[in-house]
């Protein structure tokens, strides 16, 4: 099994954790650059496959700083906000966003 398919069978049973945590009507807060979304199907639908697509298969962990707000009731999650550092994650990969906004608009980055 190579290495990309050994970390997708690690990651297929988020969806059935997703199920027990959350409320089938739960409201998810994702941030920048998604929409709000309701339910885990629409948070693995969404997000999680869509960040499994974008993600180029990489040699290195890359990590994610974020910040997470639940609200809970009957022991599951009601609503969900999360804040993540996308700009840390391009840095990880290689791109300087900052960089590429001064080269889109012509400004000068603050030193």
């Amino acid at each position: 099994m190579s290495r990309h398919d050994a970390h997708k069978a690690r990651i297929a049973p988020l969806r059935g954790a997703l199920q027990e945590l959350f409320a089938p009507d739960a409201r998810i807060r994702p941030g920048h650059p998604f929409k709000d979304m309701a339910g885990p199907d629409a948070l693995w639908e969404v997000a999680c496959a869509l960040l499994r697509r974008a993600m180029p298969d990489m040699e290195r962990p890359v990590f994610m700083r974020h910040h997470k707000y639940r609200r809970i009731k009957d022991g599951l999650i009601r609503e969900n906000w999360v804040m993540a550092d996308i700009l840390d994650i391009y840095r990880q990969l290689g791109v300087d966003d900052l960089a590429r906004m001064q080269d889109m608009t012509g400004g000068s980055r603050a030193t």
